[in-house]
């Protein structure tokens, strides 16, 4: 019997132009795309640092396609963090 906490609904996959999928959920994303389509990978992880994403790893390849992971955190640990000083 599978458990589902509500998680599954939230993963989106998402097409990024002609060459790039995205399986994205709330905090966590993984990029795909062709090797011969590198620069089109480049563009979209580059498009989500700039809306709050981190790199969580370096590329990994499998079978001609190029995987990235990127990783976002929680709102609450930001809104904390901001809080903490001297």
């Amino acid at each position: 019997m599978a458990i589902n906490n509500g998680i599954e609904k939230d993963v989106k996959l998402i097409q990024y132009g002609e060459h790039v999928q995205i399986e994205q959920g709330i905090r966590y994303a993984i990029l795909s795309c062709s090797k011969h389509h590198l620069s089109s990978l480049v563009t979209a992880a580059d498009k989500m640092l700039l809306s709050g994403w981190s790199i969580s790893s370096g590329i990994t390849s499998e079978d001609g396609k190029l995987f990235q992971a990127l990783y976002k955190s929680p709102s609450d640990n930001i809104q904390l963090n901001s809080k903490k000083g001297v």
